[in-house]
């Protein structure tokens, strides 16, 4: 039994007689070492969604403080 061809024959190599490569070539296998290592940066959000999270955020504290500084005030006349 015998295989088919390679449909995508390899590429022809810049390497040299003895396995050198010529200057300024960069051999196959260097230059895929590093690919994909390196982490997909994320778009930034647009500025209106981090203006909105600040204002809900500044919302809930003032929330929180109006609710501990009245029963604290209960707490204080209820002595």
């Amino acid at each position: 039994m015998t295989l088919p061809p390679d449909p995508e024959p390899d590429p022809p190599s810049a390497a040299e007689p003895g396995g050198g490569v010529s200057p300024g070539a960069t051999p196959p296998v260097e230059g895929s070492a590093t690919q994909g290592l390196a982490h997909q940066e994320t778009t930034p959000s647009p500025r209106w969604v981090n203006t909105l999270v600040f204002v809900l955020m500044v919302v809930l504290l003032v929330l929180v403080l109006g609710f501990v500084v009245t029963h604290l005030i209960a707490f204080i006349r209820g002595l």
